[in-house]
């Protein structure tokens, strides 16, 4: 019996940190930005985001930095989010040390890295980008400005913010 409450409690918690859909829609993103304005606003509460997508076609999913099409090109995806008074914040991971050692070990230097893009995954089947840092905590945001290297169309917009359960 403990071993099928421990099934029940893991998928619970999960179903808990599934992205929710904020827009429905057919696009088609290309390098010029496209402005979404959400069904309703979203709010970023915790230090992670995912935006998830909706692709338009079959076969799309996510590799490491990018979303890999069906054709098996991938497509980095940009997403600046828009506060209701025109705040622009880009989703992506902040910046990082990047620490030197000489041979012995010693730190020498360290160099702040610029803020990367967000990194990919899937998120109960849907292709995401996420990142990983405070700026953006507890602000709302009404809309979403897209852009992608090669083009991607979509039907919707998931989203889902906040602090991820790190499972044994």
């Amino acid at each position: 019996m403990k071993p099928r409450f421990g099934i029940i409690a893991i998928s619970l918690l999960l179903a808990c940190e599934q992205p929710r859909s904020v827009w429905s829609g057919d696009v088609t993103l290309t390098t010029q930005p496209t402005t979404l304005t959400l069904q309703e606003s979203i709010r970023a509460p915790g230090p992670t985001h995912d935006l998830c997508f909706v692709p338009a076609v079959e076969g799309v999913r996510a590799d490491w930095d990018s979303l890999v099409l069906p054709a098996g090109r991938g497509t980095r995806v940009e997403a600046v989010l828009i506060t209701p008074a025109g705040q622009r914040d880009t989703l992506r991971h902040p910046p990082s040390p990047m620490i030197h050692r000489d041979s012995t070990g010693r730190v020498t230097d360290t160099v702040w890295a610029r803020p990367t893009r967000p990194s990919a995954w899937m998120i109960a089947g849907l292709p995401c980008v996420w990142a990983h840092a405070d700026t953006a905590r507890g602000r709302r945001y009404v809309a979403i400005e897209l852009r992608a290297d090669r083009p991607l169309s979509i039907r919707g917009l998931h989203w889902w913010s906040g602090q991820r359960i790190a499972m044994p």
